[in-house]
């Protein structure tokens, strides 16, 4: 997910920029959530899940634009900024509505969403 790929080297840096995303990605220290998520790494088998902090940074990007689990999909989809941020390239797999539901509902279940998002 951090490896660029062929297609993003293509596409200016100016497309699909977001001001307000690009200032929350670099004021957060996203690197200290990697302690708080630790929980949710073990997984049952199944594909490889999608890194706990892009899914956090995806919940993030719904919470602020008050989007649906497939309003956050579509989004993801669509817009080059919402990529970006969360750290997925333009040719990366996208989780689904509801991976991103069963994230969320595992969150609250580990009772780390109200410490994320309180």
């Amino acid at each position: 997910m951090d490896q660029g790929c062929l297609v993003d080297g293509l596409v200016s840096p100016r497309l699909g920029r977001n001001v307000r995303l690009e200032r929350l990605a670099r004021e957060v220290d996203w690197t200290d959530l990697g302690s708080l998520l630790s929980p949710l790494r073990a997984e049952r088998g199944g594909r490889p899940p999608f890194d706990a902090l892009l899914m956090v940074k995806a919940l993030v990007l719904q919470r602020i634009h008050a989007l649906s689990d497939h309003g956050l999909e579509e989004a993801l989809d669509d817009r080059v900024s919402f990529r970006r941020f969360v750290g997925l390239s333009l040719e990366d797999t996208l989780p689904a509505h509801s991976t991103l539901r069963r994230f969320r509902h595992r969150l609250l279940a580990e009772a780390l969403g109200e410490e994320l998002f309180v």
